[in-house]
């Protein structure tokens, strides 16, 4: 009976696979073991931070971002034109997000100077290019740098000095959005020493002229003559005479730059649409000067791609017609018999930037087939007759910056944008 548990031993230890693994076997599977901890500790941890970088946008750690960002385009640039469909531009991409932008994408330029400004620089001109890359149409706002805004505390300031205060390029782009009617897709700052190199490197056609023209040197106030029949071929000068005037008064000069921008475009962009070494335009900017695209990549180079895509879709238009338009005149008519109230109002408008049409006329009705004053208003009303987006879109900025609860749209005949004041605007 003793040799009983013996015998079971043996009997275990000669059953398959029961062996009694070695110490040595034991080690290597123990460091096995660890090494596979390991390597999932070191995945977990990676993709983890990846994660982060991609949902915070941080510059190293976005690499999934990026590289998804970089396939995708590759993919639509390979596959844009096979087929019938039409190229896409490196600008319908946000650069941050990744995300296809819709089939319209505005983006508003702006060119910058010191005009020496303690406390920022000035805005010198504001124009809201406005793309449909899939027609490849273009059409331009020009924009009044004098119109007035209020920042984050209250306090009224013209476009021309939103950048001087906290958060001012979101302040331009939400103002602009809403006087216009369209969302600022980016918002591209130039500094006027780049805007004339960048000028220089696109070799802009000259402007044969027609009649003699005095202009501003939109930094410093020196007065440019050039005689009939001269040609502007100098890029500092051709700024010149596209974004300033010597006009007296503002609002005239300041369409006088629209009807300049309005001959000129077509016949630029056509010029470029012709010149060869078109690949120079991804060298579009670091010539000197400053360029900032908001939202930008978070690199130069690439921003100054994205630019480059801009310009390259500008040019895509030449040969069509190209809107270039302006913000319409406003005319004031007196509702509630108040003596001078139009012109009255209308010297609020002025100092508020707004261009202004006819003040001195009367509010009207008809009795009995007769036409008639009205001066039966109490509140003031804004009345806008055109159908252009834009120009609704100017109405209801021109109600908020007057309080005027009651925009209507009344298409017709006559000024784009009537303010009736009533007896609320005689105080």
């Amino acid at each position: 009976m003793g040799k009983e548990p013996e015998r079971k031993r043996d009997a275990a230890s000669a059953v398959p696979g029961k062996e009694k693994p070695s110490r040595l076997a034991r080690h290597r599977r123990e460091e096995a073991r660890l090494r596979k901890r390991l390597a999932l500790s070191l995945s977990a941890i990676l993709v983890a931070a990846f994660c982060v970088g991609s949902l915070l946008d941080l510059p190293v750690l976005n690499f999934p971002r990026g590289a998804w960002r970089w396939l995708r385009e590759r993919v639509a640039s390979s596959g844009g034109n096979e087929g019938g469909e039409t190229e896409r531009y490196l600008f319908q991409v946000h650069p941050q997000s990744g995300k296809k932008l819709g089939d319209t994408v505005s983006v508003l330029l702006g060119v910058t100077g010191s005009r020496e400004a303690e406390d920022g620089e000035d805005l010198l001109y504001l124009a809201l290019f406005t793309f449909r890359p899939d027609r490849g149409e273009l059409e331009v706002y020009v924009i009044p740098e004098m119109l007035m805004t209020y920042d984050a505390s209250g306090k009224p300031v013209r476009l021309r000095e939103s950048l001087r205060g906290e958060k001012g390029e979101d302040l331009l782009r939400s103002t602009v959005g809403n006087l216009s009617g369209a969302g600022v897709d980016y918002l591209v700052l130039c500094d006027f020493p780049e805007a004339v190199l960048t000028a220089q490197s696109l070799g802009l056609p000259p402007v044969l002229l027609e009649e003699e023209a005095r202009f501003l040197d939109p930094l410093t106030g020196e007065r440019q003559t050039v005689l009939a029949g001269q040609r502007i071929g100098d890029a500092d000068r051709l700024l010149y005479h596209l974004l300033a005037t010597d006009r007296p008064d503002y609002w005239d000069g300041y369409f006088q730059r629209v009807e300049r921008l309005k001959g000129y475009l077509p016949g630029a962009l056509q010029a470029l649409s012709e010149a060869e070494g078109g690949g120079t335009l991804e060298d579009l900017l670091g010539h000197g000067g400053r360029t900032i695209l908001v939202p930008g990549t978070g690199s130069a180079p690439r921003d100054a791609a994205y630019v480059a895509s801009m310009l390259k879709a500008a040019v895509r238009a030449a040969g069509r017609e190209i809107p270039c338009r302006g913000v319409p005149r406003v005319e004031v008519l007196n509702g509630c018999g108040v003596p001078e109230l139009g012109r009255k109002v209308g010297g609020r408008l002025a100092d508020m930037g707004i261009p202004l049409g006819d003040t001195g006329r009367n509010a009207k009705t008809v009795v009995n087939g007769e036409e008639v004053n009205d001066f039966s208003y109490q509140e003031s009303l804004i009345i806008c007759r055109s159908v252009d987006p834009r120009v609704k879109a100017f109405a209801r900025y021109l109600g908020v910056q007057l309080s005027v609860r009651e925009v209507r749209e009344e298409p017709g005949a006559g000024a784009e944008v009537v303010l009736i004041a009533g007896r609320d605007l005689s105080t």
